[in-house]
């Protein structure tokens, strides 16, 4: 039996078409946002390390006469020489009686060009840790430490 001239069923080509477009422009405007939260989600996995590392420091330094090197990095965390959630190699870079330096290294995950490494020092500045400055906590980049 055929169906009257003026009834349809279904979506023409023409409509079907504005839907897609309009997905499409949603995605555009949302992806850029779900990646900075991820990126900024694994930044908080390397950043914990090292303010981890910073604390095992201090317990280092309070039993002996200088703070731990690189090579004592797996006794100072459990973690040892990569972040709790895998996204960063981390290394103690300096140290000495009175400073230390450690480095957070992007290793997997969105690649994070600007904040890799992440830098945390005591007693040096993080960006020159031959440059002595006494009772400094510095980290960098500056950009990518502000929450």
């Amino acid at each position: 039996m055929k169906q009257p001239f003026g009834v349809r069923r279904g979506f023409t080509l023409i409509e079907l078409m504005i839907v897609v477009v309009v997905i499409a422009i949603l995605a555009a405007i949302a992806f850029p946002s779900y990646q900075y939260f991820v990126r900024n989600a694994q930044r908080a996995d390397g950043m914990s390390a090292l303010l981890d590392i910073r604390t095992a420091q201090e317990r280092w330094r309070a039993n002996n006469a200088t703070y731990a090197g690189n090579a004592a990095i797996g006794s100072l965390v459990p973690f040892g020489a990569t972040s709790p959630d895998g996204f960063y190699t981390l290394a103690i870079t300096h140290s000495s009686a009175s400073t230390f330096r450690v480095t957070a290294t992007k290793t997997d995950g969105l690649p994070d060009p600007s904040c890799s490494p992440l830098v945390l020092a005591f007693g040096v500045r993080w960006d020159a840790p031959e440059t002595p400055a006494p009772g400094l906590i510095s980290q960098g980049p500056a950009d990518c430490w502000k929450r």
